[in-house]
């Protein structure tokens, strides 16, 4: 019974990396104009340097520096590797937010209706201004976001952050920070959590057992 209910859980996710990869693959990438080409000239340029770039960027431009450093890269790949780094990102996505709100009993309906959710939003908008660059600026920090906080879903429910796990929180913490709205949104939940835990007589504890959510701030 449990293994039915581990595919039952699991199923949804794959389903919506299959679809992802249908929707993905039939994307025109080769449309003139938005940011993609924007980025695309900036590589192409003589003399370019990607560490100089960002820091001018930084300096004049964008704080988003961590985002931008994946797109340079990106912009540059084959269309293949974006495709398919984006329909996981996707499911990353939708993986995540089911672990942040799923309960125990209900969790094969959390993940259904979750990726049903990810399936349905509305991604043609995201080739307005390109579609690389639109879902590396927005949809990748979501995601990683998504999964940058789920750490405090996982202390609230009594489990243990190991090595491995802290290290990969923090790489995804560190690029969807890079991200002004989500920037906002894990300083939030984590400065909540924080006043959650001091509310309830536990402040000792974010010094003595959630190193990793210190690093948040």
């Amino acid at each position: 019974m449990k293994k039915k209910q581990e595919i039952l859980y699991c199923l949804p996710f794959v389903l919506l990396l299959l679809a992802e990869l249908i929707i993905h693959w039939k994307i025109d990438l080769n449309v003139i104009g938005g940011d993609d080409t924007v980025f695309l000239a900036y590589s192409q340029e003589e003399g370019f340097s990607l560490l100089p770039w960002l820091a001018e960027r930084y300096m004049t431009w964008s704080s988003r520096t961590a985002v931008e450093a994946v797109l340079m890269v990106m912009v540059t790949l084959p269309a293949v590797v974006w495709r398919i780094a984006d329909s996981f990102v996707v499911v990353i996505g939708a993986a995540a937010l089911t672990r942040l709100l799923e309960k125990r009993e209900y969790r094969e309906y959390y993940s259904f209706f979750i990726s049903l959710m990810f399936l349905a939003l509305p991604y043609s908008y995201m080739s307005l201004a390109g579609w690389i660059a639109t879902s590396i600026n927005y949809m990748w920090p979501l995601a990683f976001g998504l999964v940058a906080v789920y750490p405090i879903r996982k202390s609230i429910d009594g489990g243990k952050i190991r090595i491995i796990e802290g290290i990969a929180y923090t790489v995804c913490l560190i690029f969807a920070g890079s991200s002004e709205q989500m920037a906002f949104v894990m300083a939030a939940s984590y400065g909540c959590y924080g006043l959650y835990l001091i509310w309830n007589g536990k402040g000792r504890l974010i010094l003595k057992e959630y190193r990793y959510i210190l690093m948040q701030f």
